[in-house]
């Protein structure tokens, strides 16, 4: 059923593909040179994660309505790209009934929906494909729904199918990363290191020519490495495009390649950062035709040209971080891209250092055993500091980035949880490594003429298990995150929530499965005060409400199962996730009527959501942490009485100030998303018992026994008391409480928010809502 949906999903948006087959004789159509030959061999492209995940849908998965409706809309865990993401209906036949008119809602990017006209009674799948605005990836899902019929079968809430990728594509954005943390720490390892030791003031012309050396050396990696970065983005480029207009790279023209650059964001970004390394590239070029760096850069001009580049080249990283994974944390987007960028740029400090300092080191062991040591002596405390820098800084944003990516424990199970404990496995040893360079080889530089040899050996393995993270991480960042898979797969959540309560010497056991946005399935458990299963009860009626928006109660009958005293409901479901209620009420013939209410948590089915207040107080946190390490790193330095002192403590009070700021304000002005108003007492027995003896000192004189409006008092008030049958159903418990507390301007409905505390209220509205639904089974009844 999906030839179609693809080939419409090829032609839909702004006719780019229409565009393209109606130009397809009329325009030069190469295969992109070299770069496409080089990958012909690839085949067609593989099936991949993908990442904007289906969070809820409207109607849900798996759901039977009795009535039509004529909206489907999903929402998705990332931004959509609107040229390349639609709905479409199909019958059982693989018909498309829908009105045609899939599209992205203007109000929300992370939702798109199709109308629907009066449909036949009957079957229906709903079939979606969607492109990620922010990493480019693909995912093709679908789900049943039926009208007016039983389902035949059960649907399923996911496609199984996901995004065509080339086999090659993580390795593809490995090297991508490790051109660009080469080059930034190539510029950075220059700067830092090569030139103030080796072309120090008074320094022997001899130092001055091996620093030239190792700066042409340096220079032959970074245009390896921007080799490396162009062909791996090109190649992505391809890949892309190929995925979005489901060709073969075989198959691959440049105007495919061009849609995906003009119209999406993907591809903006990646004109940014191939625009931000064409200036890098620029820069090299004329610094190693002209001269040697060493030797150009000491006027304005040549110094405003380096600052450029290095700028450049640190933008490169930033364009990246803003299609990481970080780029779609929703509300933390801001936190999760500043933590990611600071973790990119450590990482070029010290791993792209790392392999400059390898390339570095060997000229350096051509020299006497003096000179050797004492040039070693002081490029590798330098070294060290910038290392001790950007190890704290990987590992405190790193578990910022953990947080945000994994969530709980059992994610880790996921394949993006191994992948992560296996780049972890490859940095404890890299760590290890650096600290026996700081405490035991540097140290003995100067003394041991054999350390600087041991110390080549290290830094040498260092630089290959630091290749080694770069090309995991390069597979990392092409996996789902593992939130997302955990909460699909239910991992880390109970699948089956039972409560309890005792009420009117009858015993009330309630039990739902899985607890998942969904289909659930209730089981109502009786027994009496002797412990024995109550079979005679006349009703059990469950009504579930949302608590987290005003979205009307549903009633449900649990009907007699199996087992005496077991009342069960078929499949309900529940359209949203978050904080829902269910009130059980029973009633028997030999007994007062028993109610109870419960409060659970449903998880949504594609995602676990991180709490923006937590997400900004850890945020906090980690600049608390960032701040005191570069406190802590300057005062050897010489904290504010010295220039490198300064370089550090500055940005460190800086960050300790931001960072107590936010942790602090954090639960002041940001919000865990809109929240309405709701009844902090759940409507259990006892609070019902509550609100009945204030409603009976209070407002029983005026509104009537039943709340019909017809007490005593009522006589000859104009406007007469609100019938609260009628009234109080169509109401949130917000507009209730405010209304007890305000009054009625108008009416004479008093004010009592100065005579019943908050508690008391909140126990009024629970007796209100019991005496509606009371008074109406009577009326119906009679």
């Amino acid at each position: 059923m999906y030839s179609d949906f693809v080939n419409r999903c090829r032609g839909k948006g702004t006719l780019i593909s229409n565009h393209l087959r109606h130009h397809r004789n009329a325009v030069w159509k190469p295969r992109l040179l070299l770069l496409v030959l080089l990958f012909l061999a690839l085949g067609r492209a593989r099936p991949a994660q993908a990442h904007a995940a289906l969070v809820r849908a409207e109607p849900p998965p798996n759901s039977v309505l009795p009535d039509h409706t004529h909206q489907v809309t999903l929402w998705f865990s990332e931004p959509l790209e609107p040229d390349f993401s639609e709905i479409q209906v199909l019958n059982t036949q693989g018909d498309q009934v829908d009105s045609g008119n899939s599209e992205i809602l203007a109000e929300d990017p992370m939702a798109m929906s199709v109308s629907l006209p009066t449909l036949p009674d009957g079957t229906y799948t709903v079939a979606w494909r969607n492109v990620s605005t922010v990493d480019g990836h693909s995912l093709r899902g679908s789900y049943v729904l039926s009208f007016g019929q039983p389902l035949p079968g059960a649907g399923s809430e996911e496609a199984t199918s996901t995004a065509e990728r080339a086999p090659l594509e993580p390795l593809a954005r490995g090297l991508v990363l490790l051109g660009a943390l080469t080059l930034a720490g190539g510029m950075i390892f220059e700067r830092l290191l090569i030139v103030p030791v080796f072309f120090a003031p008074k320094m022997a012309t001899e130092i001055n020519d091996l620093g030239r050396r190792i700066l042409r050396r340096i220079r032959r990696l970074m245009w390896l490495a921007i080799l490396v970065f162009g062909l791996a983005s090109v190649y992505q480029l391809l890949i892309q495009a190929a995925t979005l207009f489901d060709v073969s790279l075989a198959e691959m023209e440049t105007l495919y390649a061009s849609a995906v650059l003009r119209t999406t964001e993907w591809g903006s970004f990646w004109l940014w950062r191939v625009w931000l390394f064409s200036v890098v590239a620029v820069y090299m070029a004329a610094t190693t035709l002209i001269a040697s760096p060493a030797d150009v850069e000491d006027d304005l001009v040549g110094r405003v040209a380096r600052a450029l580049a290095l700028l450049a080249a640190l933008g490169i990283l930033l364009a990246l971080s803003f299609t990481s994974h970080a780029a779609a944390t929703g509300d933390l987007r801001a936190a999760a891209i500043f933590s990611d960028y600071l973790h990119l740029l450590a990482s070029a400090v010290w791993v792209g250092g790392l392999f400059h300092f390898a390339l570095a080191a060997r000229p350096v062991f051509r020299l006497e055993a003096q000179q050797r040591s004492a040039l070693l002596a002081d490029l590798v405390p330098r070294f060290s500091t910038l290392g001790l820098l950007s190890v704290g800084t990987l590992i405190i944003t790193g578990l910022y980035s953990a947080w945000a990516q994994v969530a709980i424990l059992p994610a880790l199970a996921t394949p993006y949880g191994l992948t992560l404990l296996a780049k972890l496995a490859l940095f404890v040893p890299l760590l290890a490594l650096g600290a026996i360079n700081l405490l035991r080889l540097g140290p003995r530089l100067k003394s041991e003429e054999r350390a600087g040899f041991r110390l080549r050996r290290t830094v040498t393995l260092e630089a290959i298990l630091g290749l080694a993270i770069i090309l995991v991480v390069g597979l990392l960042t092409g996996l789902e995150p593992a939130r997302q898979v955990a909460a699909r797969q239910g991992l880390g959540q109970e699948r089956e929530l039972t409560f309890e309560d005792t009420v009117e010497g009858t015993t009330i056991s309630l039990t739902l499965e899985p607890a998942l946005a969904g289909p659930n399935s209730f089981v109502v458990e009786l027994q009496d005060a002797v412990g024995r299963p109550i079979a005679n009860a006349s009703e059990v009626l469950l009504e579930l409400t949302y608590l987290g928006a005003d979205l009307g109660p549903s009633l449900y009958a649990a009907e007699a199962g199996d087992e005496a005293g077991r009342y069960v409901t078929g499949d309900i479901l529940f359209s949203v996730a978050g904080d829902w209620q269910a009130s059980v009420l029973v009633r028997r013939p030999d007994a007062f009527d028993a109610r109870t209410a419960f409060r659970f948590d449903v998880r949504a089915g594609a995602g676990l959501t991180t709490s923006a207040q937590a997400g900004y107080i850890l945020f906090g946190i980690e600049l608390v942490l960032l701040g005191v390490l570069l406190t802590g790193v300057s005062l050897p330095l010489g904290s504010w009485r010295t220039r490198p002192g300064v370089a550090l403590a500055a940005p460190g009070a800086l960050a300790l100030i931001a960072g107590l700021a936010i942790a602090i304000g954090s639960p002041f002005f940001i919000s865990d998303g809109e929240q309405v108003a709701r009844n902090p007492i759940p409507p259990t027995s006892e609070s019902v018992a509550a609100g009945e003896e204030i409603y009976a000192n209070n407002c029983q004189s005026c509104h009537g026994a039943s709340g019909l409006g017809d007490g005593p008092a009522a006589v000859g008030l104009q406007p007469p008391p609100a019938d609260l049958v009628y009234h109080v159903p169509l109401h949130p418990d917000s507009d209730l409480f405010a209304t007890i507390v305000e009054g009625k301007e108008g009416t004479a409905m008093p004010a009592f928010g100065d005579q019943l505390t908050e508690e008391q209220i909140w126990h009024l509205v629970n007796y209100l809502r019991a005496l509606a639904g009371e008074t109406r089974d009577e009326q119906a009844e009679n």
